[in-house]
């Protein structure tokens, strides 16, 4: 109850997770909007990264039910309050490198290829500068660059992309992956 007073997006927040997860889409984005309008009600203390989550969870939803023009306007709606963060603190984050790769595949999505290959390798950039940098946070975005390489026809490309992706995993998991849960 602490954490609800302290921050009273914190309960619809947490709440469109779970249907998320069990894919009830339209009562996750009943708990998204919820989120939003609390947000823009509240006075005072602003939540940006909250309101930076809810559209990314509404990005990742989108996606998955297939709304390319949904997955686009709440995929930009998550990355630019990400970069304003950004611009503020100077301080790259892990939740910045993976909006750019969420508007990667959004892109992707879209079959704008030249976009989506931009903001993923904005996400590698942005994923080597963070001071706790491990190459095994190089995984998922190597994973969807070699996804655009193989849709624009570049499959040696795209096979190097992966397997440079898996070899670091390989290195740290061995080759039977069972510990990483991915």
């Amino acid at each position: 109850m602490s954490a609800i007073k302290q921050n009273p997006l914190v309960s619809p927040n947490g709440l469109s997770r779970p249907f998320y997860q069990r894919f009830n889409p339209e009562e996750a984005f009943k708990c998204i909007q919820v989120t939003l309008a609390v947000e823009k009600d509240c006075i005072g203390k602003r939540h940006p990264r909250i309101v930076a989550a809810q559209y990314g969870t509404w990005n990742a939803i989108a996606k998955e039910i297939n709304d390319p023009q949904l997955a686009m306007e709440t995929g930009q709606q998550s990355l630019a309050i990400r970069e304003r963060l950004l611009l503020k603190t100077g301080v790259p984050d892990s939740q910045i490198a993976a909006s750019y790769t969420s508007m990667g595949l959004t892109y992707l999505m879209n079959r704008r290829f030249d976009k989506a290959e931009e903001l993923v390798n904005q996400s590698i950039t942005i994923r080597s500068q963070m001071h706790n940098f491990s190459r095994l946070q190089l995984y998922s975005p190597l994973m969807y660059l070699s996804l655009i390489y193989l849709y624009t026809g570049n499959s040696e490309i795209a096979a190097d992309q992966l397997l440079e992706g898996l070899h670091d995993r390989e290195v740290k998991y061995g080759i039977d992956d069972h510990e990483s849960m991915r």
